[in-house]
Formats: C-alpha cells, sequence, structure tokens
C-alpha cells in the first residue's frame, strides 16, 4: 500500500543508497590517503599492504555505485535535480578513487 500512495518511494530509497555509497567511499578514501601518509612516514609494511586493500576495495566502490547509478538512471527516468545528483555522484566517486590511489 505504501508504494501505491508514494510511487517514487523505491526510486528515494536508491538515492539514498547512492549518497551512502558516495559517504562510505569518501571515507575509505580519506582512511586510505592517511594510512598512505603514515606508511611512508613510518616504512610500515603492513599499513602499505591495508592501503593496497584499500585501493582496489575503492576500485570495486566505484564500479559498483556506477553502474547503480546508471541503473537507477534506466529505470526510474529521474528528473533533472535527480538526476545532476546521480551524475555529481558519479563524479564525486571518480574523484575519491583517484584521490585513494
Amino acid at each position: 500500500m505504501e508504494n501505491k500512495r508514494y510511487p517514487r518511494a523505491n526510486f528515494q530509497k536508491r538515492l539514498n543508497y547512492l549518497r551512502d555509497d558516495v559517504e562510505e567511499m569518501g571515507q575509505t578514501s580519506l582512511d586510505s590517503y592517511k594510512n598512505a601518509l603514515e606508511a611512508f612516514k613510518n616504512y610500515d609494511a603492513e599499513l602499505v599492504n591495508k592501503v593496497i586493500r584499500n585501493h582496489q576495495k575503492l576500485h570495486e566502490m566505484n564500479y559498483d555505485l556506477e553502474q547503480e547509478a546508471m541503473s537507477i538512471i534506466a529505470s526510474e527516468q529521474p528528473v533533472a535535480k535527480d538526476l545532476r545528483f546521480i551524475e555529481t555522484s558519479i563524479k564525486v566517486s571518480s574523484h575519491l578513487k583517484r584521490m585513494g590511489d
């Protein structure tokens, strides 16, 4: 019944999940950056491995986010405001991935 009253409720949920994914990717990128600096300063091999794992995770997160964004566009036909948010999410995730590299 909820979907009949709010036909775009699922769409809003998907946008919220996309927002959460961007935030998680931002935190992962920030952690990776901090760990890389710390590993460089202290020559910590374990921290280097963690940075490498985060690097791989960022690539996967970026790919997943782009796929989800394209799925939302294809299935929901968002209006201009929402489409700009989705486009920005893709761009931000690309920059976060680059920063984590």
